[in-house]
């Protein structure tokens, strides 16, 4: 395998990661207007009335940490609830080693930009940035390896959506109330959920807001990523929104378990997305 084409799925490998580390910042319709209840309401109330607290913020910083078999990932974001918009730095370590490598990801659908210097060096660029068009990637199918990877970095990203991420958790028929415990100070709620790919329903089920779409799209993250199994823990306050947030993705095959712990702050911030120049971009071009 060339290094170039390595390295873009090293990328796709780390786009999961920051997709995971997202996943539970996301959002409904409306604000909440009263404190939750959490021993009257179900889980499935509990997520929906969550879901509309954070999109009456409409900004969210996470700070997160991702482990796996094979790479430490350090992450902080600023991103928005109510629209796929954002900016994201990861700093990934292998494992054993003390090198590490920093990339930016900046989120203003349907435009993705990366910057990553190891691609950008592997690849010959010469420009800082990478860019791709969402709505225009590459062929899956394309005879150009570095290509075709290029449209599976694109699909990670592709369908993300603030207004449909924690509403997927309506989709896990084991989602379920842990109790009431105290996190970060504070008194929560704790619910947890799971799903492999073969139990991901075929269609959203009724009343949940989940898109034929958006589910569709989960399931093709969980198939190019090779996970078998995604579980979550999600410790919502009593204002709606969520403190911190655990997500396991177990792989097939011998590749173990990748868990990212996630915490949440600042709810409400403003999120200002700077583009880079136009001469340090690489677009990468969708043939």
């Amino acid at each position: 395998m060339g290094r170039s084409v390595w390295v873009v799925q090293l990328a796709v490998t780390a786009a999961a990661t920051v997709l995971a580390a997202a996943a539970c910042s996301s959002s409904g319709t409306a604000g909440l207007t009263t404190k939750l209840d959490f021993t009257v309401e179900s889980a499935a109330q509990l997520v929906k009335d969550s879901a509309a607290a954070q999109i009456a913020r409409h900004g969210v910083r996470i700070h997160a940490t991702s482990s796996s078999k094979s790479y430490h990932h350090t992450m902080d974001s600023v991103l928005r609830t109510d629209r796929a918009e954002g900016d994201i730095t990861d700093i990934m370590q292998p494992v054993g080693s003390s090198t590490s490598t920093r990339t930016e990801t900046l989120l203003e659908a349907p435009h993705l930009y990366m910057d990553y210097a190891e691609l950008s060096q592997a690849l010959g660029l010469g420009k800082k940035w990478i860019e791709l068009d969402l709505d225009h990637l590459p062929p899956e199918n394309s005879p150009d390896r570095t290509l075709a990877n290029f449209s599976q970095l694109g699909h990670s990203f592709e369908g993300t959506d603030p207004t449909q991420g924690v509403l997927f958790a309506l989709t896990c028929p084991d989602l379920h109330k842990v109790g009431v415990e105290t996190r970060n100070g504070k008194r929560v709620v704790h619910i947890a959920y799971s799903v492999v790919q073969q139990t991901l329903p075929a269609s959203p089920p009724p009343g949940s807001g989940i898109t034929q779409a958006y589910l569709d799209q989960r399931l093709y993250r969980m198939q190019i990523s090779g996970i078998s199994k995604s579980s979550a823990d999600v410790w919502i306050g009593e204002d709606g929104l969520p403190v911190e947030s655990k997500v396991i993705d177990s792989f097939a095959g011998d590749k173990g378990d990748s868990v990212v712990d996630s915490v949440y702050s600042d709810w409400g911030v403003s999120v200002t997305v700077t583009l880079p120049p136009a001469d340090q971009v690489y677009v990468v071009p969708a043939s």
